[in-house]
């Protein structure tokens, strides 16, 4: 993405920090379009339970976009791709502590 455009015309989102803090991000998300803020409305549906995805059914890249995204990442570390996007926290993702 950074080969392409100005690091200033990206806004990088993380799911967990959404999951977390989705009202933060939701304010991040309206002011990097320059929208001011408001409150959501509550949702329509009665349960606020979610329904889990089963691990075999969630999406699964194409070998050739599975490929693509590890070309890319060839030699750099995930350490050394997150350094461009500081707002990206990596305690969120254990798969990247370094033991």
């Amino acid at each position: 993405m950074l080969n392409h455009f100005d690091r200033s015309a990206l806004l990088v989102l993380q799911y967990e920090q959404c999951r977390l803090d989705s009202r933060a991000q939701l304010r991040r998300t309206l002011d990097f379009i320059g929208l001011d803020d408001f409150e959501p409305p509550a949702p329509r549906c009665c349960s606020t339970e979610r329904t889990v995805t089963p691990a075999a059914r969630r999406y699964q890249p194409e070998a050739r976009v599975r490929d693509a995204f590890m070309d890319t990442l060839l030699g750099r570390s995930p350490h050394a791709c997150l350094a461009d996007f500081p707002e990206i926290d990596e305690s969120l993702w254990p798969l990247l502590r370094v033991a």
